[in-house]
């Protein structure tokens, strides 16, 4: 089987390239992966001179218990650059064993960029020539045209690649479709929701825009498949200091700068057929990948549960002096803290089965643990405003559904934290200020900049200052004014004035120690 992935990055080769390689040594798969990068320098440069070999540390907490782990990645075959070795793209591309095709090219790379097709592959069906033959075909089936290189060193045959990902696998798939080949499944890994449906309507605006005949866009339907996945693991990377690139030294023998560090918890969901399904044996390798009908609930699960439960906290520890999500776990405060916000308020709003989202947030309880992780609170912290909006927001009407009207207590005091650190970027604990330099859009931050006087004067002026922040779309791409809980702007304005006046260690105890949270 021959596997084609866009994107040489750490998190790729800890997770697509590691399950293909334990289904190879677990199911005797026997894939073989071509990677294809942006650029010609870098991590491919370095992937070839080790012949698709680098070693991949596993590092965390599994069932209370440390694990680590030190293995080996080895199958990539080859890593081309679309910049200078296109030719071999798609040679690659036009391999009849070719199946799958993976990508993470950052949450922009699914984006429709408008260009101007390839000369090569307007030639291809464009030209007088090849407008008869096609004209001629029966059953539509084209012939194998004269666009296709030997090699990339004939400067004379080679050939020009789109600039964006989706116009370069739109190109690959037209050659595919050009020379009579069967489809492909693809499976993006992008981070942005309906990553796979995305990628294909992009890909057909893009065949409009090139004039490609409707043919090509019938075949897309009937011979591709592009999956919506769900992706989650924490991958680290490369070890970031000398420090602790000796200390692997030292520990594991392992001195390379191909080294990809890993937690050890992976889940893969995938809303694709049955046929996709059975490509790649992922459950009898043992791989935590679920095929299901319906992508969404997962997604909520992550959203909620992982990145709600950083974003809800973040601000409340950095305003306690905190730096770094490990500290929280070794905090009893902290601790009580993060398993009630996860089990009492976020679980309840998660539309899966109990045992499933037990089970998941017991996981991100323990992955918030691991001792390898240096997560810091100011990394999280990057664009909280429009993060809260989209993670805990929901989860905060959801809970006031389900209990009357009411707003949740602990995102609650997340909201009041969050406004305190923006406006004084002070710990209230530890008085260091400033605390974090505050990481956000321009708009965001002159909107809190040009209230520091007056926000927090009196009671009087921050209940105004609350529901300013409410309304205000900026901030938010919509005003949450008409969708609070009930009291929610006087119940925030409260605990502001808490924070303020006992600190926020103080503050969540009290919150804590109340018997209706």
């Amino acid at each position: 089987m021959k596997i084609l992935q866009f994107g040489t990055g750490c998190f790729l080769r800890a997770f697509i390239d590691w399950m293909i390689q334990r289904m190879n040594e677990r199911c005797g798969l026997d894939a073989e992966v071509t990677v294809v990068q942006s650029t010609s320098s870098g991590t491919g440069k370095l992937l070839n001179e080790a012949h698709g070999r680098y070693p991949l540390l596993i590092r965390g907490v599994v069932d209370g218990r440390v694990v680590e782990e030190l293995s080996e990645v080895s199958c990539i075959r080859a890593c081309y650059s679309a910049e200078t070795e296109w030719n071999e793209v798609v040679l690659a591309a036009l391999d009849p064993d070719l199946t799958c095709v993976f990508s993470n090219t950052t949450e922009a790379g699914i984006t429709y960029l408008a260009e101007e097709p390839p000369t090569e592959l307007v030639r291809s069906y464009l030209e007088p020539q090849c407008r008869k033959e096609w004209g001629a075909l029966p059953n539509l089936v084209p012939p194998p045209s004269s666009f296709v290189p030997t090699s990339h060193s004939e400067e004379s045959g080679k050939l020009q690649s789109p600039r964006s990902f989706p116009g370069k696998l739109a190109a690959l798939l037209w050659y595919r479709f050009r020379t009579g080949l069967s489809g492909v499944t693809v499976f993006p890994c992008e981070l942005i929701d309906r990553n796979g449906e995305t990628l294909k309507r992009v890909i057909c605006r893009l065949a409009q825009d090139w004039k490609l005949p409707p043919e090509f866009l019938a075949w897309l339907d009937a011979e591709c498949e592009f999956c919506d996945t769900l992706v989650d693991r924490i991958v680290p990377g490369t070890p970031k200091t000398e420090e602790e690139r000796k200390t692997i030294r030292e520990r594991y023998g392992v001195d390379s700068p191909l080294l990809v560090c890993a937690e050890p918890f992976h889940f893969l969901a995938v809303q694709g057929s049955e046929k996709a399904k059975e490509l790649l044996p992922f459950e009898a390798a043992g791989l935590s990948v679920r095929f299901v009908p319906d992508i969404r609930p997962y997604r909520e699960r992550k959203v909620r549960l992982l990145n709600g439960a950083h974003t809800g906290s973040v601000a409340i520890a950095l305003l306690a002096g905190l730096t770094e999500v490990g500290e929280m776990t070794h905090d009893r405060l902290f601790t009580a803290f993060l398993h009630r916000l996860m089990l009492r308020e976020i679980l309840p709003t998660v539309p899966l089965p109990m045992d499933e989202k037990r089970g998941f947030a017991s996981d991100v309880l323990e992955r918030f643990s691991n001792p390898f992780l240096h997560h810091r609170l100011e990394s999280i912290a990057l664009n909280s405003i429009s993060k809260w909006r989209v993670r805990d927001w929901p989860v905060l009407l959801d809970w006031a559904a389900r209990n009357r009207g009411m707003p949740a207590p602990l995102l609650t005091l997340s909201f009041a934290a969050l406004l305190v650190l923006y406006v004084d970027n002070e710990s209230v604990d530890t008085g260091k200020k400033p605390l974090i330099t505050i990481r956000d859009d321009e708009t965001v931050l002159a909107f809190f900049h040009l209230r520091q006087t007056d926000a927090f004067r009196t009671h009087d002026s921050t209940v105004r200052f609350v529901r300013e922040t409410l309304v205000n779309d900026s901030l938010w791409g919509t005003s949450l004014a008409d969708h609070q809980p009930d009291g929610f702007a006087e119940e925030v304005a409260a605990f502001i004035s808490w924070i303020r006046a006992f600190g926020m260690r103080q503050t969540l105890t009290k919150v804590l120690d109340d018997d209706s949270c």
